[in-house]
């Protein structure tokens, strides 16, 4: 019999992730493999595999399955910058499944009235676009159906990190069905959706679409599991406060080595203020 070591060493996540999609995990299932990752030091797999959620049995069956649902850079469809979707061993796939999963008990499983989450951040340049890109990934992966709206109407990103047209999308579609009407499959990624802003209104036109942004998560949350918005910059416009408020809840990303503490702790007390639940802080490093 192989050891645990040996096989989660052959095993990526979304394995464990096909694998299990068709089985719910109990959230205290999940606490309990999170718990045990973060004491152990080892990866979801291995965790899952102790705790008797999966099998090497399963694993064996599943790790033929790898080959059809992961993309290859050969797609040429997703940017490169998005490579924990081709290579889910990267050191960062295993930090971004990690914060999966404590998004996922903490936030979705339990508070998440919409099931969406706005993605934040002081500045521009800080890693916030493609946070939420992976983020949406993750999720998809987990075999969870994820909906990606990029509310950036400002200088939005997600058309280019997932290869799309951005045409159409939040600006141009209108009432509280946009969001399913905007929404492209990613053929690369078995259950993510992704919404592109479509064509950048001029600034009079952006709050208003916002303003709708609540009633239009509140129709998708009926067709998805988890609802993921891309945001301006907090510091430079009132547009990522909007779009917080509607999520319910907000995730801030903070550049390490960039964001001064200062400015962080002003964009933690405006989004508070406002009634936003700020879920965490993540940092990032490039």
């Amino acid at each position: 019999m192989a050891t645990v070591n040996s096989w989660v060493s052959q095993m990526s996540e979304p394995l464990v992730s096909a694998l299990v999609n068709h089985k719910p995990i109990p959230p205290e299932t999940l606490a309990g493999i999170a718990q045990l990752t973060h004491q152990r030091k080892i990866s979801f797999g291995a965790a899952a595999l102790e705790v008797g959620l999966l099998t090497p049995g399963d694993v064996a069956d599943v790790l033929e399955r790898q080959r059809e649902i992961l993309p290859t850079v050969d797609d040429g469809v997703l940017s490169p910058e998005l490579s924990i979707a081709y290579d889910t061993h990267l050191p960062r796939a295993e930090e971004l499944r990690m914060l999966h999963y404590q998004l996922a008990m903490r936030w979705f499983a339990v508070k998440a009235p919409l099931k969406s989450l706005a993605i934040v951040s002081g500045g521009s340049g800080d890693g916030r676009s493609r946070l939420a890109a992976e983020l949406a990934i993750v999720f998809a992966q987990a075999g969870e159906r994820t909906l990606l709206v990029d509310a950036d109407l400002r200088s939005p990103r997600q058309h280019a990190l997932f290869g799309l047209r951005n045409q159409r999308g939040l600006s141009s579609v209108p009432g509280e069905t946009a969001l399913l009407a905007a929404a492209v499959p990613v053929h690369a990624i078995e259950n993510l959706f992704v919404v592109p802003a479509g064509p950048v209104p001029d600034a009079s036109r952006s709050l208003p679409v916002l303003r709708r942004l609540e009633a239009m998560l509140t129709m998708a949350s009926n067709d998805f599991d988890v609802i993921l918005l891309d945001t301006p910059p907090l510091g430079r416009y009132v547009d990522a406060q909007t779009i917080a408020l509607a999520a319910g809840g907000a995730l801030l990303n903070v550049r390490r080595g960039e964001t001064r503490v200062e400015l962080l702790r002003d964009n933690v007390d405006m989004l508070q203020a406002i009634g936003v639940d700020l879920v965490g802080t993540t940092f990032s490093a490039f």
